[in-house]
């Protein structure tokens, strides 16, 4: 479980983002995907549903980007052979400091028509690290 930066108290949760959080949890913890497809979709913001997860002591799985929460590896992302020239330009174009943000690299996928986790791999190739997530896993 991550460090806990900005923790609330548990009791403080919106009873629907606690019951919508319970809905989709798993033995393992609680995907990425549905908090995105379910949390963010009910009109909760990441960072909301991030900090209720840290206060239920509910870890993240699955990131979209291949970052964390897999078994038993711990995560997905690995060097490509190729790049896309227009996902390279766009990745180097926006990272500041070696660094571009999780929202950054998932809207460069829909906009080079590729999957997150290939912009993962793509950053994981450049040498550039995703940071902030959306959730604050990291």
């Amino acid at each position: 479980m991550k460090e806990k930066r900005h923790t609330i108290d548990p009791s403080s949760i919106h009873p629907e983002l606690k019951r919508l959080i319970q809905e989709i949890t798993e033995p393992t913890g609680v995907p990425c995907a549905k908090v995105f497809s379910i949390i963010v979709s009910a009109g909760f913001s990441p960072k909301e549903a991030g900090r209720a997860l840290d206060a239920l002591e509910l870890p993240i799985t699955h990131c979209q980007l291949g970052l964390f929460g897999y078994q038993p590896e711990k995560k997905r992302v690995h060097p490509l052979d190729r790049i896309e020239p227009e996902l390279e330009q766009a990745l180097r174009a926006r990272q500041v400091d070696g660094r571009i943000g999780c929202s950054d690299a998932w809207e460069m996928a829909q906009a080079v028509h590729v999957p997150k986790l290939h912009v993962g791999c793509a950053c994981e190739t450049l040498g550039i690290r995703i940071k902030p997530c959306q959730l604050g896993a990291f």
